[in-house]
């Protein structure tokens, strides 16, 4: 005579009390929550995704007035434009850009982004094409000119840039 274990391990798993339907619970919320992305090691965005982190010191500034214009929400839109006319096409010409180094063979970016802010297309360019960015401000604190200089520029000059380089 052989005996089925399959019903009694059924019977254990459907829930009897309510005990055991917050313990089945809890295991269907664990599986479902393993499939989503929630515990990947990276984000699933692009680092130009409308909820993309960008660093909070990221060209920082006291000035109110500046910072709602960094965050506030835009289109971007590009296409074949040479990297250095980033800085002076829209939505981009509130501040002044100062480019001391850039890659000989310019990129061209193409763009199509819509309520990304500038803080965040700014910081998606940097990292994409290895460029730091800091800001520079009056003596009263207020913005005045984005630094733009190429990383690799920086490394093989030992800190200096291609500007420093002529004088």
């Amino acid at each position: 005579m052989t005996v089925s274990i399959f019903p009694l391990t059924m019977r254990r798993l459907l829930p009897s009390k309510s005990s055991n339907i917050a313990v089945f619970l809890a295991i269907f919320a664990g599986i479902g929550l393993s499939s989503c992305n929630i515990f990947a090691p990276y984000p699933p965005e692009k680092i130009s995704a409308h909820r993309a982190v960008v660093p909070y010191d990221f060209l920082f500034s006291w000035e109110k007035e500046y910072n709602h214009w960094m965050d506030t929400p835009v289109r971007v839109l590009y296409d074949n434009v040479p990297l250095s006319e980033v800085f002076t096409r829209h939505p981009f010409t509130r501040l002044s850009y100062e480019i001391h180094s850039l890659p000989s063979d310019m990129p061209l970016v193409s763009t199509d982004l819509i309520g990304v802010t500038r803080r965040q297309y700014l910081w998606s360019l940097a990292h994409t094409h290895n460029l730091r960015m800091s800001l520079q401000t009056t003596s009263s604190g207020e913005p005045e000119t984005i630094l733009i200089r190429w990383r690799e520029a920086i490394d093989k000059t030992g800190g200096s840039t291609a500007k420093d380089l002529k004088n």
